[in-house]
């Protein structure tokens, strides 16, 4: 380093460090306030949800620590900030689209690429036959000013195929029923004293809503009240309920339950969730199903004519497949089948609202069933918390002092014990203090030395209360807003552990799986250093949706004497969930949020979770999991200020995810004519909570981006119908893709099984809480042993250029399958073992794969019809799991120029990006490289991605696979535009959706909108010769080409593609 750059890099730290230290002098210590933090939330959400607002400004009086926050919470929620202006005139400004200084939109483009082309000579003599057709290719597309790709030609568009018939559930028939058991003891709920009520309104009402607290037993109940007056009332032939959860494991919790109350079998009560599915299909009069069961059931049924009562639970949680269900009751369902009951409950349910939404064709009646909670539960903010632990922490440093453990906050006496402070304190009515806070009526729990101590963190006055929140806060506010104090709560668990009943278990709600590690770790003691050696030996149960029922299961299980069960959850333990030995909840306050942004369909979609503040309703739902079975407590690790703060209900899911596949499936239900309706948008705004026009129209736009759907009326396409069979299949729309261009390209199987496992939200390699280093090494060096093995004949070159993870997770699913049919030299414990995989996801997965090729038989899709043969060839293999890739990820890519001083990839619209620390992909040093395709230099890296998503303050994506330009050219992309230089009319530039460029000679630039144009279209022509073979109306010379010439062509580019990348 020279001497002048030294003495400027020193210069800069010094002038950082000068304005470090002045932000520390000037700016108060609260500037991070609780109110002004929660001030910043409501912004933040405002901008989010509202499509009318696309930017806000803040007041130019924030200080420079308030503006550092808003900077990194800013990064966190998927938005843009700007700061303009200077001294007292500086604004800072929050977006959802990254701006300029102007408060512009940024608009990226890339330099051009020189590509030196070298066609095969079979490719070559090809390019001449078709000599005429690439000059009129070249002509209409100039003449055109750029063309959608996919609709170059457009006399080939595909069309819908006629209706496919589906089969409902079967109908019911006669057969006797079992009643409650004599010994049941359920009858002491607190909602049975209104069955008779409940029952009226049903029987009177198409629609009735129910509110009732937690744990009054309306899940397990009222389903029953509505068969027992059945069998009652000689109906039960004509009776059959399905009751939806919104999680598995509630559905399948809830039928075991009943079915124990009732002493029956699964031919009774049974349940259905993805996967698994234990019910009579012509006996069952009561099923728990989730809401995407109900779903297809009703795709097979439109007028759920197969069963009497619908019982939609947790209704407040509004996921958007609830709302897609209450949109298709409303327009729909109820109009044509006037005998179907639908209840809809909730403990914490927005009652006017849901009952006003059927209004006016359907006057709804609310029932309330109010303060009838089994058990009390006492509420313990964190004020409460803190004093609790401050004073246990004296207690027991100083036990053996007199007068040194607890304080009267009325006279400030001292006493050495619980019990001769709780005395005292009974009876102190000192005058010359602020008097405390009323104790609550009845203590939640026993009255043993633990509750004295419950209670005396209660009796303090709200000066020391909120002091003591006001003194943690100011010293871990920003981070108690970023995230969750683990430290705290593993005190919290330390200190229950240390004084309560070893019986009585505890249940932890916390954001995610991240945070259940961290967590698990910390009360482990790694890092924490809290051991249990004098206390229960702690039983640490996690309950994650990424688990397996099995291991969900073992939060029901009973530990032994000597453990106390310790349940670290997420959301997934919210409601409809009862573990009978749970006595205190710890509510962190927080939970995962799905998002999707995207502001229009060229900006990079961001789709993934942030950790958000709940709402009320979730904390009500959290503290009602204690309490079921006896009294409890709740520890609410936030202040009560922040509790008021919060939204009162859930913000609906339908307007912050994707609608891509359910505004296909809508469409598909229309064009099957199980739904009537003009515009799919004006079909939306029936929902609880319309979505956007921005998000509706920037979805619309993608769905035609991908030829599932006309640019003119959205309608739907050959492309589109399959799409949408596939997304019911469970398939995401990008694999869903991968399956059609894998049947296309001829690699069919290897197509259908990258798609299944890279729709499973889990990994299929081991990942466990508190993972040695050395084996998450093992994982990094199985998946790059994965990648190198299955190539060993083709170039190293390839292999090092291109890293691919999703080639990697393919590489898992197919050696596992290979070994799990007897295939191999190895069994499948040895496999999994030797590459870290996880066999239990890895089996889910297969059987996924198998299921849906099974299905997709019936639409014409299937290894005997693809249209080209495997190929042997590894290095052919390779090329192609490229090409079945970029049509399908497409707009997900970033670039990295190859001269530059930036390391970072970026989007479209320049947003930087970083990789997933699981992905193989590295990113590569940039520096001008040979080229492979001749001596230029390849100025510009690629990389396509399944999933961007944001953690803490950077944009990571994950499932990355790096790309060769050429690539790029020939299968991204959805409009082509040719430019010509005025300088040089020999020269063409062929753009890319306005911000990727490459530049060809003339000549050559018409061969490559021919090669490109032509691909596009034998792919819409072989679907709808798949099409045809299958329905029986094959006629080849209504689609152009034979396909023998398309074939021809096809292989011939492949070749070339072999060659080029080799």
């Amino acid at each position: 380093m020279t001497k002048s750059k030294k003495r400027k890099r020193e210069t800069h730290s010094k002038s950082r460090n000068m304005k470090k230290n002045a932000y520390t002098v000037k700016d108060p210590p609260d500037s991070l306030n609780e109110a002004f933090c929660m001030m910043v939330q409501r912004k933040f959400d405002i901008l989010k949800t509202d499509s009318s607002i696309s930017s806000f400004s803040f007041a130019a009086t924030l200080n420079n620590t308030q503006r550092c926050y808003i900077h990194t919470k800013a990064k966190k929620s998927f938005l843009f900030t700007k700061s303009t202006g200077s001294g007292s005139g500086r604004r800072l400004h929050l977006s959802r689209e990254l701006m300029n200084a102007k408060q512009e939109k940024i608009q990226r483009h890339l330099p051009p690429q020189l590509i030196n082309l070298h066609f095969p000579e079979k490719l070559g003599l090809l390019l001449s036959k078709y000599e005429r057709e690439i000059e009129a290719e070249y002509e209409r597309c100039c003449k055109k000013g750029g063309q959608e790709s996919k609709n170059a030609l457009e006399r080939l568009r595909a069309v819908a195929p006629r209706r496919v018939n589906f089969r409902p559930l079967r109908p019911l028939q006669k057969k006797r029923s079992s009643s409650r058991s004599q010994d049941d003891k359920s009858g002491t709920l607190p909602v049975h004293k209104y069955k008779k009520k409940i029952l009226k309104l049903i029987h009177r009402n198409q629609v009735v809503v129910i509110s009732g607290d937690t744990g009054c037993g309306k899940s397990t109940q009222i389903p029953q009240f509505v068969l027992d007056d059945a069998i009652a009332s000689g109906t039960e032939s004509s009776t059959r309920i399905v009751c939806t959860q919104p999680r598995r494991l509630s559905a399948i919790s809830l039928a075991a339950r009943v079915r124990q109350e009732r002493n029956c079998t699964t031919s009774q009560v049974g349940h259905a969730v993805r996967f698994e599915a234990h019910y009579d299909a012509r006996h069952s009069k009561l099923i728990f199903c989730t809401t995407g069961t109900l779903l297809k059931w009703l795709n097979g049924d439109p007028e759920a004519t197969s069963f009497s009562h619908l019982i939609i639970d947790e209704a407040h949680e509004r996921d958007r497949l609830v709302d897609f269900v209450l949109i298709l009751l409303k327009t729909s369902i109820l109009e044509h089948n006037r005998n179907l009951k639908v209840i809809l409950m909730s403990a914490t349910i927005e009652e006017s609202k849901f009952a006003t939404y059927f209004q006016p064709k359907l006057e709804v009646p609310v029932f309330r069933m109010e303060n009838q909670r089994c058990f009390p539960v006492d509420i313990f903010f964190l004020e409460e918390t803190l004093l609790l632990l401050q004073t246990a922490s004296t207690t027991t440093a100083d036990r053996n002092r007199p007068h040194s453990g607890w304080k009267c906050a009325n006279c400030s006496q001292r006493f050495s014990t619980p019990h001769e402070f709780g005395t005292h304190a009974a009876s102190c009515f000192d005058t010359g203090h602020k008097s405390p806070t009323p104790p609550p009526e009845s203590t939640s729990v026993a009255k043993t030395p633990f509750a004295e101590m419950l209670r005396s963190a209660q009796l303090c006055s709200d000066v020391e209360k909120e002091q003591a929140s006001k003194n943690y806060l100011m010293h871990r506010g920003k981070a108690e807003d970023k995230g969750v104090d683990h430290d705290l709560i593993s005190r919290l668990i330390a200190f229950i552990n240390e004084h309560a009943s070893p019986s009585e278990s505890i249940l932890v709600f916390l954001p995610g799986w991240d945070d259940i590690c961290c967590l698990e770790r910390a009360l482990y003691g790694d890092g924490y250093g809290y051991g249990y050696d004098d206390h229960p030996k702690l039983m640490l149960v996690l309950l994650h949706s990424r688990l397996s029922p099995q291991e969900q299961q073992r939060a029901f299980e009973i530990p032994k004497a000597s453990e106390r069960k310790v349940i670290l959850a997420t959301n997934i333990a919210e409601t409809s969930l009862t573990i009978e030995d749970v006595v205190y909840v710890i509510d962190s306050g927080k939970s995962k949020q799905s998002h999707a942004l995207a502001v229009s369909a060229e900006s990079s979609f961001v789709s993934g979770v942030e950790t958000t503040w709940c709402s009320q309703a979730n904390c009500v739902q959290r503290s009602g999991r204690a309490g079921r079975v006896g009294p409890g407590v709740c520890f609410r690790v936030f202040t009560k200020a922040r509790f008021n703060g919060m939204n009162q209900s859930i913000v609906p899911e339908i307007l912050n995810t994707p609608l891509e596949d359910l505004l296909l499936d809508t469409i598909l239900s229309r064009w099957e004519g199980k739904l009537h309706f003009g515009s799919v948008t004006k079909w939306f705004t029936n929902a609880l909570d319309p979505p956007s026009s921005i998000a509706m129209e920037a979805a619309l736009q993608r769905l035609t981006d991908i030829g599932a759907l006309t640019p003119e009326y959205f309608e739907l396409t050959l492309v589109g119908w399959y799409l949408s069979r596939m997304t019911r299949c469970g398939l995401t729309i990008p694999a869903a893709q991968m399956v059609l261009w894998g049947h296309f390209f001829g690699h069919y199987t290897m197509a259908m099984q990258t798609a299944c496992v890279v729709s499973d939200s889990r990994e299929p390699f081991i990942y466990y809480v508190g993972m040695h280093p050395d084996d998450r090494q093992r994982v990094r060096s199985a998946k790059f042993r994965l990648m190198s093995e299955c190539n060993v004949d083709s170039p190293p070159k390839m292999i090092e250029m291109y890293p691919s993870d999703h080639y990697v997770f393919y590489q898992a699913l197919l050696q596992y399958a290979t070994v799990r049919n007897g295939h191999g030299s190895m069994n499948v414990m040895q496999l999994c073992k030797l590459n870290m995989l996880n066999r239990s996801v890895l089996e889910q997965i297969n059987n996924t794969c198998r299921s849906t090729t099974n299905d997709l038989v019936d639409f014409g899709l299937s290894r005997s019809t693809q249209f080209r043969n495997d190929s042997a060839n590894p290095s052919e293999r390779f090329t192609a799991f490229f090409a079945i890739l970029c049509p399908s990820l497409y707009p997900n890519l970033l670039s990295l120029q190859a001269i530059g001083k930036s390391r970072r990839w970026a989007s479209r619209d320049n947003v930087k990006v970083a990789m997933d620390n699981s992905s193989c992909v590295t990113a590569p040093v940039p520096t001008a490289q040979p080229s492979i395709y001749g001596p230029n230099v390849e100025s510009i890296y690629w990389l396509m991605y399944q999933e961007m998503t944001q953690h803490k303050d950077v944009r990571t994506v994950k499932l990355n696979t790096r790309l060769p330009s050429l690539l790029v050219l020939l299968l991204m992309g959805r409009k082509l535009e040719i430019r010509h230089k005025k300088q040089d009319d020999t020269k063409a530039m062929l753009v890319l959706d306005d911000w990727i460029q490459f530049s060809f000679p003339k000549n050559e630039a018409k061969q490559i909108v021919y090669i490109r144009n032509r691909i596009h279209a034998a792919f819409f022509r072989h679907l709808q010769r798949c099409w045809q073979r299958h329905s029986g109306e094959n006629n080849d010379n209504e689609v152009g080409p034979q396909p023998e010439e398309d074939r021809e062509f096809i292989d011939a580019v492949f070749e070339w593609l072999d060659d080029a990348l080799s």
